[in-house]
């Protein structure tokens, strides 16, 4: 099996430098560094998802995303962030495994849908 490239995204991916408390209120995070999700030696986070590193506000909005939400192109996913802050973002391609896991065995999946992926 392989991968299958499903686009592009940009995110703003938390360094520590840059993290910003989550729940400032909880009295079990942040102890260590400007409210940082996870003690040292992490110095970043790379996650898919938003609750962490977080996409350009509004992106869903401008319908510029793919069935995956993902871009198909590198520019195309730039031009959803603005220029004023688009130095804050990295860009990152996406790859999905095709498999499902059915009563404990994994099975190929088919790609049924159309990419036009760069």
């Amino acid at each position: 099996m392989t991968w299958t490239l499903v686009g592009y995204f940009p995110k703003r991916r938390p360094i520590r430098s840059r993290w910003i408390p989550c729940f400032p209120d909880d009295p079990n995070v942040g102890h260590d560094f400007s409210g940082a999700p996870v003690s040292a030696p992490v110095e970043e986070i790379c996650s898919v998802s938003d609750c962490i590193a977080q996409g350009p506000e509004g992106w869903r909005d401008l319908g510029k995303h793919n069935f995956y939400d993902m871009y198909n192109a590198p520019d195309l996913a730039w031009s959803v962030v603005p220029v004023e802050v688009r130095s804050e973002f990295e860009l990152f391609a996406y790859l999905l495994y095709l498999v499902e896991f059915e009563d404990g065995r994994e099975e190929h999946m088919e790609e049924w849908w159309d990419l036009t992926v760069e």
